[in-house]
């Protein structure tokens, strides 16, 4: 078994908080399913899955949560609510919510933050906002943890369109987040922002954003680099009254489909068709998204 300890778990969640991932990530990636013991195998999956690795979160719980044979011991809630996240995260949306509603919130406080996550990978913001509210008003999760909710909050009434929310919300969390170093939640809070200053036409404040988070991560995070590149080429292409170079937009695009982040290159596409006013490629976008909220969502911006 590999040696790991309280304070190393604890250590490496104080990394992920302040951005520094390549330090879990090098963890990882050094590190077998198997080597890890029971007793830390739900928080080292916690890790992995928020690093980008939901593969290695779900390896790692299976033989827990699905065992091939009867075992002494049951899955724990935090070991069932783990595995069900990391589901989530590979497409499992419907496992991964069974799953969710069989934990009991008094043993896992994170459930209702978990149901949301599940609810956000197929869109459905409306449904999870009542969950992450629940959430935010429950008096044993942590300061960092009610930062977390806030922010996910924020995303929710950005995707449903609801940007004074959103704006209000993002206001509410920002300094806290900027004054602990939660570097993270601050980029969030930033692809958040973008989002919200191309909707309101301020391309200036939205341009500061996309290069305070290019900044903020470097190569640190793959998914969030990609998602404030895809801002930067949208805004390019906004930003211009001369003729449109798509370049750069299909450079992010194919990008995200080589690294299997399908909702940035559908959004690539979605941006190209708004601009171009192509409604071929609009109805290739609507058609091909499973999700009606998105659907709804791009409708009312086209």
């Amino acid at each position: 078994m590999k040696s790991v300890n309280d304070k190393q778990i604890s250590a490496l969640e104080k990394c992920l908080q302040m951005g520094q991932l390549s330090e879990v990530r090098e963890f990882i990636r050094q590190t077998k399913p198997a080597e890890i013991s029971r007793k830390y195998s739900a928080k080292i999956a916690n890790l992995a899955r928020r690093i980008g690795e939901p593969s290695f979160a779900i390896q790692l719980l299976h033989p827990y949560v699905r065992p091939k044979f009867a075992q002494p011991l049951k899955a724990t809630d935090e070991e069932v609510a783990e595995y069900a996240i990391a589901l989530s995260h590979v497409g499992a949306i419907n496992e991964a919510y069974q799953l969710l509603d069989g934990v009991n919130e008094k043993k896992f406080v994170h459930v209702s933050l978990y149901k949301a996550f599940a609810l956000f990978h197929r869109w459905d913001y409306q449904a999870a906002i009542p969950h992450l509210t629940e959430y935010i008003s429950n008096p044993k999760i942590s300061e960092y943890q009610a930062c977390v909710a806030k922010v996910n909050l924020a995303a929710g009434y950005s995707n449903l369109l609801r940007d004074k929310e959103a704006l209000e919300l993002i206001k509410e969390v920002s300094a806290l987040v900027s004054r602990q170093g939660y570097i993270l939640l601050l980029s969030n809070i930033l692809e958040i922002s973008i989002e919200l200053c191309i909707r309101s036409h301020d391309l200036k404040k939205a341009e500061i954003n996309i290069e305070k988070s290019l900044k903020l991560l470097g190569n640190s995070h793959v998914r969030y680099v990609l998602y404030a590149k895809k801002w930067k080429a949208i805004l390019k292409l906004l930003g211009t009254k001369k003729k449109k170079d798509f370049a750069e937009i299909e450079e992010v695009k194919a990008d995200a489909n080589q690294k299997h982040f399908w909702e940035v290159a559908r959004e690539c596409d979605f941006y190209k068709a708004l601009i171009k006013k192509d409604k071929e490629l609009f109805n290739f976008v609507f058609f091909g998204s499973p999700y009606w909220p998105y659907r709804k969502k791009i409708n009312t911006l086209y």
